[in-house]
């Protein structure tokens, strides 16, 4: 999915959710603009049965994508000119937590009201994550959480005799040269922090001991590095192993039996999908959360309050190879099709998941050393030493 590297440039295909009657909300269907498969079937079935309301979804292929088309309604609505239609906004988009703070920083959303969404309160803290708070900037909700997923490890059981449980099985001898790795310095570097029994949001990277000796000898097993080809090298045997994304990984393991998903034990970054609202062409200097009409504010509660419901959260869980944060029937995963591999990455044991983690901004004097480290890594060439930009 690429969830935390800049990518540009992907596909985008327009759907009708077949929500065919009478009596809509409104003159206009609710636009959605949605990372492709977030949105099944299944889910917009059972929201045609409960809802009197119709969607237009547009699906992209990737999160940068979407992205790119956040910050494209902005500059087409600082550009429009008398003779030329500005493209619509659409009233709901899908967003990566990689991608929240900044686009709050450039004004690219609206804040959600929350008091308005009957079923907030089914959004309970759990930890390793306060999903109340967890699309939290500033005191403002600017993202409605509906899935998340983990940082996981895939690997070809045909081809490694040892299975893979946790960060320290990716130095076994076997994968010298079989493994891939995302191209992304958070990613690699955090995995190598999580194996030392540190944290992914380390604040100094110099407080850690072997850092860089580990990270050197990890880089004697790599193939490639690449966090939007990874796959198939692994499906075609190139690679033995490879570190992605869940849902990524989700998707090829049912391509191929021989591929085994496992998250590791030790912890993992999580990654959070949510539903944001783009600033409109209309109110793009606005920024409070009555900023567009009221039946559009109706349609937008109606999706929200959905997708917060049990029985939505199931078929999220079960259909988009993520899973819903609101919490389900136990027993949802194991009545399903979707396989003893997709439980035990979908539903990580409580233990492990209290190891877990998501992604949070870093300092600027952090990421320099990112940087550095990453630099070092890639090229073989030594920078200045780690500066942790203390005085």
């Amino acid at each position: 999915m690429r969830r935390r590297t800049l990518l540009l440039g992907a596909g985008a295909l327009t759907l009708s959710s077949g929500l065919e009657g009478c009596g809509f909300l409104g003159e206009q269907p609710l636009q959605i603009l949605a990372l492709q498969d977030a949105i099944p079937v299944q889910l917009l079935d059972l929201f045609r049965k409960t809802n009197n309301q119709k969607l237009e979804i547009r699906e992209l292929k990737t999160p940068a994508a979407l992205y790119a088309s956040l910050q494209s309604f902005q500059d087409q609505s600082a550009k429009k000119s008398p003779w030329r239609q500005t493209p619509q906004v659409p009233g709901l988009a899908s967003l990566g937590d990689a991608w929240l703070a900044d686009a709050v920083a450039k004004q690219l959303l609206r804040p959600i009201d929350t008091t308005r969404l009957s079923n907030w309160s089914n959004l309970a803290a759990k930890a390793p994550i306060d999903w109340q708070r967890s699309g939290q900037i500033q005191g403002q909700t600017w993202g409605v959480p509906f899935r998340w997923g983990t940082t996981a490890i895939g690997y070809r059981r045909d081809k490694l005799k040892t299975a893979i449980t946790d960060w320290a099985d990716l130095w076994q001898p076997a994968l010298k040269r079989r493994l891939t790795l995302p191209d992304s310095p958070r990613e690699v570097i955090g995995l190598v922090l999580k194996h030392l029994g540190a944290s992914y949001n380390t604040a100094d990277l110099n407080t850690v001991s072997g850092l860089q000796e580990q990270l050197q000898a990890l880089q004697q097993q790599v193939l490639t590095y690449s966090s939007d080809a990874y796959l198939q090298p692994l499906l075609q045997a190139d690679s033995w192993a490879a570190v992605g994304w869940s849902a990524d990984l989700l998707r090829a393991a049912r391509q191929e039996p021989e591929l085994q998903v496992v998250v590791p034990r030790s912890g993992t970054a999580l990654w959070i999908d949510f539903w944001v609202q783009p600033t409109s062409s209309s109110n793009s200097s606005q920024t409070t959360p009555n900023s567009t009409s009221a039946t559009e504010t109706t349609q937008v509660e109606s999706w929200l309050n959905f997708c917060l419901q049990p029985d939505a959260a199931a078929r999220i869980t079960v259909f988009t190879n993520g899973t819903s944060p609101v919490p389900i029937e136990a027993n949802t995963l194991a009545d399903s099709t979707v396989g003893e591999i997709a439980q035990a990455v979908l539903q990580p044991p409580a233990i492990v998941l209290q190891r877990c983690e998501p992604l949070l901004p870093l300092s600027p004097s952090t990421t320099e050393q990112y940087r550095q480290l990453w630099q070092e890594l890639r090229t073989g060439q030594k920078p200045n030493p780690i500066d942790s930009g203390s005085k």
